[in-house]
């Protein structure tokens, strides 16, 4: 096999990184570049890569685990079972509570690694490690809601009062 033909390669993306291509497709139309800057990795080339055939074996490298973590923790709307096992819809359609969303995940956990084969393109430690890094910032993510529904209401809260005692002034 010479070596130009790698360059035209019948080769298919793995799973993982076809859809992470149509993130960069969506998100950036196209651009790895920009794409790579959204989600703040130091360099293009780390997300590049994923989508070229490595010319040592004539394979597409795994999408690392820090780019899959960049990629969910930088877009709140990507629905990280689709981006981890294909299942369900590019970007959630209904959100839910970081609560039930922990629940699912855990539930599904089991699930997800009786049906998990090579062609996803993840190990099942690196499958873990991220299910297990989504649930902590699950978590994370409902503390903060809460925290910005109490900041809004005690800040809805001082406006009305300070409405009141101006109005209470002023007669």
């Amino acid at each position: 096999m010479g070596e130009s033909e790698n360059i035209f390669s019948t080769k298919h993306l793995p799973v993982v990184n076809e859809r992470v291509k149509q993130l960069v497709d969506f998100y950036a139309n196209g651009s790895v570049k920009r794409f790579s800057e959204m989600i703040h990795l130091s360099s293009s080339q780390k997300l590049n890569r994923v989508f070229n055939l490595d010319k040592r074996n004539n394979e597409y490298p795994e999408v690392s685990s820090d780019i899959l973590l960049s990629i969910a923790n930088m877009f709140a709307d990507i629905n990280t079972e689709w981006l981890l096992t294909g299942r369900g819809e590019m970007t959630k359609t209904s959100q839910p509570t970081p609560t039930e969303h922990i629940q699912t995940s855990c539930v599904s956990k089991n699930k997800d690694k009786e049906k998990f084969d090579d062609n996803q393109g993840l190990s099942p430690e690196i499958f873990d490690k991220l299910l297990s890094t989504i649930k902590e910032q699950a978590e994370e993510i409902g503390v903060l809601k809460q925290m910005i529904v109490q900041l809004k209401q005690d800040k809805s809260g001082h406006v009305s009062d300070a409405s009141d005692s101006t109005v209470a002034n002023a007669v």
